[in-house]
């Protein structure tokens, strides 16, 4: 009987000493651990991917407000002007400019102001779109300060400088003023993901200064998308562009940036083609 008692307690843990051995979980923390730096990679992808998808549905749903105004309202282009020129009952296509509390503009509370993205006279594509989500990109992380506390800015898009200037003091694009949408002939970019530094108001200058032939960028195009970014076009579809120029990569600085100089940039040449020149 005492023999075989001795067996057991060799076959088998003591009683209460039934949890893991530091060796074990030192094993399963390396398994783990080896399994989230295979995981994160995928999953930081997959949700890029998402993000990228959601801004061309927002840009494809903005596109079709910008048809709809211009098919009821006799080919007329909604107002494209920048903030600073004088605009009939303040009316434009979209509301509001983006600032930082850094450099504030003339009312820094329209960086959060979604009522200036719906609601007419201030948005013409507003009472179409009805969701203030549409005007922002899921991977804008841009933020003002107000009033001591944080806040997310609402708005990242911007209009082709082109696209409804109505001659009110006239824009920087070389491009052509079009007031009406059967003035364009083949597919024109309109709408574009605009650098969280270079979207203040809703107008996009691009080409800037004059030739055209100037590598200028007057506004800065929004590379957060795995380096890409979303554009539309006057044909209604939407497409998300890499760029291929490290200048045209700029990291966020939280103060106003445009004009950029980038001679001989293949995306400087990209976007003149979309342009028509």
């Amino acid at each position: 009987m005492q023999k075989h008692l001795i067996m057991r307690s060799r076959g088998a843990r003591p009683f209460g000493s039934l949890g893991f051995t530091l060796i074990e979980l030192l094993v399963v923390i390396a398994i783990i651990g080896v399994l989230a730096a295979l995981l994160l990679p995928a999953l930081s992808r997959a949700k890029g991917s998402a993000q990228t998808t959601v801004c061309i549905n927002n840009l494809r749903q903005l596109q079709l407000a910008w048809g709809i105004y211009a098919d009821e309202n006799e080919e007329h282009l909604p107002y494209n002007q920048p903030w600073f020129l004088p605009v009939p009952s303040t009316t434009n296509w979209v509301g509001g400019v983006m600032s930082y509390e850094t450099a504030p503009s003339a009312n820094p509370a329209d960086s959060t102001n979604t009522a200036l993205l719906l609601q007419a006279p201030r948005s013409q594509l507003g009472p179409d779109v009805k969701s203030y989500a549409v005007y922002k990109c899921p991977s804008d992380r841009s933020w003002i300060k107000l009033g001591g506390q944080v806040f997310p800015r609402v708005r990242s898009y911007a209009m082709n400088a082109s696209m409804g200037d109505y001659g009110f003091g006239g824009t920087e694009s070389e491009t052509g003023a079009f007031t009406r949408k059967d003035q364009l002939g083949r597919p024109t970019w309109v709408l574009i993901d605009t650098h969280e530094d270079s979207v203040p108001d809703g107008t996009f200058i691009f080409p800037y200064g004059w030739p055209a032939s100037q590598a200028l960028w007057g506004s800065l195009p929004a590379s957060r998308h795995n380096g890409s970014g979303v554009i539309s076009f006057s044909d209604a579809h939407v497409e998300a562009h890499k760029w291929l120029d490290g200048r045209t990569l700029v990291p966020v600085k939280r103060v106003w940036q445009g004009k950029i100089n980038a001679p001989n940039s293949p995306d400087n040449e990209w976007m003149k083609q979309q342009c028509g020149l």
